[in-house]
């Protein structure tokens, strides 16, 4: 690995895109020492790679005592102490909007909050027509999403790591380590913030980072190469296996279907990347444990007509010559239920029928609400659940439907919409109430 930084952020920046065009790239920064020092790197080497610059950084409001808001001011300040100043551009999250969306969406505070993120990168990216956008991992994030994955079970593709172009983000410092950075920084004399968070053990990530990778240097000297090495071998292994085709999905109005013969001659390998590929057609929000994947591959091939695999919120059937992968509707005492909408169907609800029309490309419920884009998940309430009110605030469901004067025998019945991690509508007429709708 060289050691000069800014020369590893040269190296990877012209191998990986066409600098021709002058692109605008977007920096997502957040004032730690990373982005910071891609911030300073890129306003060094802009001129040699003939680039514009700006930056996106993103208040999460996420801890106590403006520390959070202080790091947006920070990078504002820094963008501005340019000669020129580049463009900063911050996102302030609402309050509360991450602890929300962790709720809603059932995946952790880390993921509702790298969901927000991401978000903000892609819409301020669309606002000022960015070419690409820009984050600062690290070959040290590398080697800890690489031991987070294993520790999870993960395997294939996922061994790879971080790639260094996926769509229009690009991850210059994948090659340069947070030890050369922070060097880096401190011959410089450059300052940057500490994020108080990175100390958070209830993290996954910081307890990898903080609390597995010093024992590893400890008691394990080289661990760093064998990673890099199972890395490489995995990207080795995916590119063969994808060398042959996959069949094709085909979309229905409630899922995907194959044929069926073309499934059974796949092998298990190259079966398991045919059923993720679906999941993707399938836009599935959720986690799809491998327990269910597994007993795809023990069962689906010798599926009986008529019969079906159920779990992970997903049916996978055999009719005829054909199998389907469909989502489908979760009924219990714990869960209430849940569909996704991909496109016109009619659905079967506690209450009765939904009937689901696609046109133009988004859908309307019973012929009154909506137009809403796809996909939509239509579900029971939970308990967190808030819905916006005209004036910017929120109120719970619950305190919603006492003011409708709801029956608590009836509530898990109304149907929740929900688009993007956001409820766009409580629907009460089916069962004689109001209807909350929030208008986008």
């Amino acid at each position: 690995m060289n050691t000069d930084p800014i020369d590893n952020v040269y190296r990877a920046l012209v191998r990986l895109i066409d600098f021709s065009q002058t692109p605008l790239l977007l920096l997502a920064v957040s004032g730690g020492a990373d982005s910071v020092f891609m911030l300073h790197a890129l306003s060094r080497l802009k001129a040699s790679l003939s680039c514009r610059l700006a930056v996106v950084t993103v208040e999460h409001g996420l801890r106590t005592s403006g520390e959070s808001a202080a790091d947006a001011s920070f990078v504002e300040n820094l963008c501005a102490s340019f000669s020129p100043p580049i463009s900063c551009y911050r996102c302030d999250l609402p309050s509360g909007e991450v602890m929300r969306l962790a709720s809603v969406r059932k995946r952790g505070i880390e993921e509702a909050a790298r969901y927000c993120r991401y978000r903000a990168f892609e819409e301020t990216a669309e606002r000022i027509h960015a070419s690409w956008i820009l984050t600062a991992h690290t070959a040290d994030d590398q080697r800890e999403t690489l031991l987070m994955r294993l520790l999870q079970g993960s395997g294939g593709a996922s061994l790879r790591g971080i790639a260094s172009i996926r769509g229009r983000y690009l991850r210059p410092l994948l090659g340069v380590s947070r030890g050369h950075i922070e060097a880096w920084l401190t011959d410089t004399g450059t300052p940057w913030r500490e994020d108080s968070s990175n100390r958070d053990s209830r993290f996954y990530r910081n307890r990898v980072r903080n609390t597995l990778i010093p024992l590893l240097r400890a008691e394990f000297p080289g661990w760093e190469r064998g990673l890099d090495s199972l890395s490489q071998k995995a990207a080795i292994d995916e590119d063969y296996i994808r060398e042959e085709p996959l069949p094709a999905w085909t979309v229905q109005a409630d899922g995907l279907s194959c044929d069926r013969a073309s499934f059974v001659n796949l092998h298990p390998a190259r079966a398991i990347r045919f059923l993720h590929q679906g999941l993707c057609r399938l836009s599935i929000p959720n986690r799809v444990s491998f327990r269910f994947v597994s007993r795809i591959l023990r069962e689906g091939k010798t599926l009986d007509e008529g019969r079906s695999i159920q779990g992970s919120a997903l049916s996978f059937s055999r009719q005829g010559e054909f199998l389907f992968l469909r989502p489908y509707i979760v009924k219990n005492e714990k869960s209430g239920y849940l569909v996704y909408i991909r496109g016109s169907a009619q659905v079967q609800l506690p209450y009765g029928i939904m009937d689901v029309c696609l046109c133009d490309g988004s859908v309307c419920i019973d012929g009154r609400f909506g137009p809403f884009s796809v996909p939509l998940i239509v579900r029971s309430r939970r308990p967190a659940d808030r819905v916006q009110t005209a004036d910017g605030t929120s109120k719970t469901i619950k305190k919603l439907l006492n003011s409708w004067g709801v029956p608590e025998d009836v509530r898990d019945m109304l149907p929740v919409i929900e688009q993007a991690g956001i409820i766009r509508a409580v629907l009460g007429s089916p069962l004689g109430y109001q209807d909350w709708l929030v208008r986008s």
